[in-house]
């Protein structure tokens, strides 16, 4: 395989060179002569010779051609040579790459007569009707002939020249004489009849030999394998080279790679205005300049009520050209890297842009219609100074992808990034929320996604502005080979960043190359990137997948507007757009073209608009206070509410009340968690998730039972849910009975109704019960007042001494924001690194890069939290988004998700949530002992000789966690936890 820079030496035998050849060679060398006696100076200097006067002759026989005719020149380097082709018309439809070929031949022939124009093995942009070639013909005889002719004497005199220098370089080169539209080799008008109709069967006779030799040279025009990669020199492919079918690609080949953006010798220097990216996260990247408040409202506030937390860089207007409101509001949405949370990115590019003469210069891109250059995009690699653009102004639409490729640079190889509208884009669900997620880091390529408009509605051809995009950037024929292929929108992409930063690469080259600056050509390029092939066997794309309109998690409806989305069923009652399996579509792009949909996002729009004044005050100017993010609703639907209803007991709205998951245990160990909250006068309701009650054991439900009070009476309460779970196997397959002590992976069941009472399927992949159990506690927070508190506990371990609740704050019932009360386990006997549990639940969930940071921070319990209402719900919904996240299904992976939300930030600037407080151990309410295991609590000094389980401060804790780790504490604990249960079944006796 001849590689790039390499000089491959063809013996020059007039044997080894098909005659058929309008020159008779394909390829000229010249052979060795041994070893020079010249200095390498003057070879230097001969061979420059050698290529100024092949560059001379070359363009004196272009000229003699065609004297009156404009001429534009296409010359593509491919594998073993050159093809130049030279157009008659003026338009310029392909830029002229350099050739660094010497041209070198040892023998010519005379030409045997072939017709090019429809030979499909020659690159012809355009052919020439009969018409023309006659014309054209009879108003300049013989012009072909002679320039045919004179090339041969240059090219002989070249030769010979390199002989008597005794040079020993020898440059493969193609002798193939493309012409201009090669008129010279069609017969003229005086030819015999007769004699073109045997020149006519020759040509036909050629075709095929013409194409198996160049099938074998040039295997890359026939959809076979590159011999080498591309580099700043070459165009990837010549731009009509469309396979037949124009989307059926060859798998094949080694790998290319587009060149980057920026020129040699500079790398980008633009930087955010606001905001820093997260290199660790997934991204959306848009355009946004010029636009009032509303249209960013829309924008931002729909994608951050899916869950959304990952970066959103945006391209906006100057500061002081931005619409009243629009910075105050991007500048709410900051988190720093390692905080979880919706975080803006945003650049304020500096164009200069021009009127329609190219030379004044106006303000601003009148939207997007003005040719534009960008300023400050790049700088030199040694001193960083600003170069000036390089390319020609070409339309903002065009250069964001220039932008969006120099963002993409800062983002780890795997993280997902979106390429979207923003103006028209509203968002139903998180769209990386279902993606396929690369495992190693160190892969080198990545998943690639396209996104169709309806095929059946229009298609390229159909659509004026999509065929007068591709017309003006390749051509007709590359318009009629894709002319009834599917519209392909360049507003909506989304690729692993690996997958994104090559494919930008390519769309910048396709302005680079076809220098098309209608507003749209850059639909054109990504249009024709697809069906040309030009982004098969791209060094960082593994696969390329487009989906249909309305498959996908993009769904593009404009050319859908002949007629109602309702009358297409991609309209609900609830005004959810939907893909055609009746699923909601993740991202609804286009809507605007829709008066339905557009008027109910209007309407949308506004309230969220009235809301953010409100917080912001009247002209939207910072009053202080905050615009916070709130986590996506546990059923990823705020209409599909759930519907699960205690099997006894009922919920009190005005008490403070205990949950705990409490399934498969023994009397005894409700009999001790009950009875000893009841001892200490809690009279507020406890909220348990207890095994089925044929499974239940024995004398549990009547010990249950006997805890009812009504709403409005003094006393401890239970509410019971007996959950219906579907536990698998350790294939997630396989039904299995029972959650293995939470070992097993579940899924809820009837936990969920629409509007309409039907009841909804458990939105997530089966998980242990202990990380389920996050979404009960969030449906029961429901059935309580903002001004109750709520605690959550782990059942089978914790016993209670005094009140938990007696000494808390205590607010107006019209407050919004709740504090939240976390609780560490002791920070000097371990830490997250030094626990091989709690390393490995952040480390499964998040990946090390995310939770190293974290690996000196003390534990933070998950089985022992507190918080008034609001707070409580709010931290549930950042729980049951962790797992919606991250898909950790190992048991224990909800403390992982405990301590990553605390540590990240995941709990800052949160709807409900006021203040997180964490007390370290053994400074709070609740006593978390389980990692002081090692020394016995009595050595510690905190459990007394009346084995009361006591705070540093020599105070009784409220609540014991994880007693059973002491043995002393186990010991008594059995003896009273008899005493009770002794006691109760004397009670029941009388």
């Amino acid at each position: 395989m001849q590689r790039r820079g390499t000089k491959k030496s063809i013996p020059a035998s007039p044997q080894s060179l098909p005659r058929h050849h309008p020159i008779g060679r394909r390829r000229g060398v010249v052979p060795s002569r041994g070893g020079s006696r010249m200095s390498s100076s003057i070879k230097t200097v001969i061979q420059f010779l050698i290529v100024f006067l092949f560059v001379s002759s070359i363009t004196v026989i272009y000229k003699k051609v065609s004297p009156n005719t404009p001429q534009n020149t296409t010359t593509v380097e491919n594998g073993s040579g050159t093809y130049t082709n030279t157009k008659m018309d003026s338009k310029t439809e392909y830029k002229p790459a350099v050739t660094k070929a010497a041209p070198v031949v040892s023998e010519i022939s005379k030409p045997e007569p072939i017709n090019p124009v429809t030979d499909e093995s020659v690159n012809v942009k355009r052919r020439r009707t009969t018409a023309e070639a006659n014309a054209y013909m009879n108003s300049q005889p013989n012009q072909g002939i002679e320039g045919e002719q004179q090339l041969k004497l240059k090219l002989q005199k070249l030769y010979n020249l390199q002989q008597k220098s005794n040079t020993e370089d020898s440059s493969p080169i193609v002798t193939r004489w493309l012409g201009a539209d090669l008129p010279h080799w069609l017969p003229i008008s005086s030819t015999p009849q007769n004699d073109i109709k045997q020149w006519k069967e020759k040509v036909e006779a050629l075709k095929d030999e013409f194409r198996a030799k160049d099938k074998e040279l040039y295997p890359e025009l026939h959809g076979l394998k590159r011999t080498k990669r591309l580099s700043e020199e070459e165009h990837p492919f010549d731009p009509m080279d469309l396979n037949e079918n124009g989307d059926e690609h060859s798998d094949q080949g080694s790998v290319k790679s587009y060149t980057s953006p920026a020129p040699p010798g500079t790398h980008p220097i633009i930087v955010p205005t606001f905001g820093s990216h997260r290199s660790d996260v997934d991204a959306i990247f848009a355009l946004a300049e010029g636009y009032d408040l509303k249209i960013y409202i829309l924008f931002i506030e729909s994608l951050r009520k899916t869950g959304f937390t990952g970066d959103l860089v945006l391209s906006v207007s100057a500061l002081d050209q931005l619409k009243p409101g629009v910075e105050d509001y991007l500048k709410n949405y900051q988190a720093q890297d390692g905080e979880v949370g919706l975080n803006v990115v945003a650049y304020t590019v500096s164009w200069t842009c021009y009127e329609g003469d190219g030379v004044t210069v106006a303000t601003g891109a009148k939207e997007g219609i003005r040719k534009c250059e960008l300023v400050h995009m790049y700088g030199n690699e040694d001193d960083a100074l600003p170069v000036k653009d390089s390319r020609e102004p070409r339309p903002v639409a065009t250069a964001r992808f220039e932008l969006y490729w120099a963002w993409s640079l800062h983002y780890a190889k795997h993280s997902w990034i979106m390429l979207i509208d923003s103006r028209d884009t509203y968002f139903q669900l998180n769209p990386f929320d279902t993606l396929e997620r690369e495992e190693d880091d160190n892969r080198n390529d990545g998943l690639l996604y396209f996104f169709e408009e309806n095929a059946k509605a229009s298609n390229i051809g159909q659509s004026s502005f999509n065929s007068n995009w591709i017309k003006n950037a390749y051509g007709e024929k590359a318009l009629a080979s894709m002319a009834e292929k599917a519209i392909i929108c360049s507003g909506s992409t989304m690729g692993e960043k690996v997958a994104i930063e090559s494919y930008l690469r390519a769309v910048v080259q396709q302005f680079d190359d076809t220098k098309c600056k209608l507003k749209g050509c850059d639909q054109g390029f990504h249009n024709y990137l697809y069906y040309s092939g030009g982004l098969n066997n791209v060094e960082g794309i593994r696969k390329l997948q487009v989906f249909p309109q309305g498959e996908g998690i993009i769904n593009n409806l404009g050319v859908l507007r002949t007629k109602p989305l309702k009358e297409w069923d991609l309209l609900d009652d609830k005004m959810n757009v939907l893909n055609w399996d009746e699923s909601i579509s993740p991202v609804a792009h286009q809507f605007d073209r829709d008066t339905d949909l557009n008027n109910h996002l209007k309407a949308i729009r506004k309230e969220w608009e009235k809301e953010f004044k409100e917080d912001k005050g009247d002209d939207g100017a910072s009053t202080g206070s905050e615009i916070k993010m709130s986590y996506p609703y546990p059923s990823l639907d705020e209409t599909i509410k759930p519907i699960i209803k205690p099997t006894f007991g009922s919920h009190r709205p005005h008490v403070d009340a205990v949950f705990a998951l409490a399934e498969g245990y023994e009397l005894k160990i409700y009999v001790l968690f009950i009875e000893s909250l009841r001892r200490t006068g809690f009279t507020g309701d406890i909220v348990l998730s207890v095994s089925s009650l044929d499974q239940l054991k024995q004398g549990v439900e009547d010990y249950l039972r006997s805890f009812s009070t009504a709403e409005g009476e003094e006393g401890i309460n239970i509410v019971a849910y007996t959950v219906s779970w579907t536990c698998f196997e350790g294939d997630e397959q396989t039904v299995a009975k029972g959650a293995n002590e939470g070992q097993r992976k579940c899924k809820l069941n009837g936990m969920y109704a629409d509007s309409e009472g039907n009841i909804v399927d458990d939105p997530y992949d089966a998980r242990p019960v202990a990380t389920a159990r996050y979404e009960l506690y969030w449906a029961w927070s429901l059935h309580y007042g903002s001004n109750n508190w709520i605690m959550l506990i782990d059942s089978r371990d914790a016993y209670f001494q005094t009140n938990p609740f007696a000494d808390l704050q205590r607010d107006d019932e019209s407050k919004t924001e709740g504090l939240l009360y976390f609780f560490e386990e002791n920070g000097e006997a371990s830490n997250i690194g030094a626990s091989s549990f709690n390393s490995r639940w952040l480390k499964s969930a998040y990946g090390m890069e995310k939770v190293q940071p974290f690996f000196e921070k003390t534990i933070i319990c998950s089985g022992s939290t507190m918080g008034e209402q609001m707070a409580i719900e709010s931290y549930l919904r950042g729980m049951v988004a962790q797992f919606a996240n991250t898909k950790c299904k190992m048991k224990g992976c909800d403390q992982g998700f405990h301590n990553y939300l605390y540590y990240s930030g995941g709990l800052k600037n949160v709807r409900g949530i006021e203040k997180v407080v964490v007390f370290e151990q053994g400074k709070g309410i609740i006593n978390n002992l389980g990692v002081l295991r090692t020394i016995p609590l009595k050595q510690r000094g905190i459990l007394d000789e009346n084995m009361q389980v006591l705070n540093y401060d020599k105070t009784i804790s409220p609540v014991a966690h994880q007693w059973d780790r002491d043995s002393d504490l186990n010991a008594h604990l059995k003896k009273v936890r008899t005493d009770f249960v002794s006691k109760y079944y004397a009670a029941k006796q009388r």
